[in-house]
Parts: C-alpha cells; structure tokens; sequence
C-alpha cells in the first residue's frame, strides 16, 4: 500500500484539485478519505483507493445512459404544509 502526498496528486495521478475542494469531495464520500501518514503532521491518500475511484469513473462513463422517452419515477414525497388529514389521504390514493 502507497500513500499519497498532496504534491504527488497532481503528477502521478491527473487530480487538479486545491486541498479545499479535496476535503468537500472527501465529506460528499466522493472522494477517498485521507489518512494521517505515520509520524508527522502530514495526510496522504491511498493510491490503490484513487486507482479504484478512477476506474469506477470510467465505467460509469462506459455505461448506455437511459433509453430516450423513459423517464425516472418521482420519488414519493408527501408534503404536508397546511393540509388537513383527509386531503393528505385523498393525495396518497391519488398517487397509488
């Protein structure tokens, strides 16, 4: 297992990113999470981890997007705001 400076992102793996934008991809798990390296005050990256990150990255460019004309079913979200509970039912019957 290799780590990963930050100064090695860039040359050894293609990743433009500022140490900010790392840590807002890391907290949206779009990013492997950074690891303390031994001794020192010092983080790194997992190499194998970001090989893997950029390999599902490029199979998910590979896979054939949606057929045109097929839509995504909306997710079932009830809002309640002011309705009284008999709109509430006649609104999920609606919905079945």
């Amino acid at each position: 297992m290799k780590l990963l400076s930050f100064s090695e992102l860039r040359p050894k793996k293609g990743i433009p990113y500022t140490r900010q934008h790392l840590a807002r991809l890391e907290n949206a798990g779009r990013f492997p999470k950074r690891v303390k390296f031994p001794g020192g005050n010092r983080v790194g990256w997992i190499e194998e981890e970001i090989d893997a990150m950029q390999a599902a990255m490029a199979a998910a460019r590979d896979t054939p997007p949606a057929l045109p004309g097929e839509k995504p079913e909306p997710p079932n979200i009830i809002t309640i705001g002011s309705l009284d509970r008999e709109s509430q039912r006649n609104e999920v019957a609606a919905r079945r």
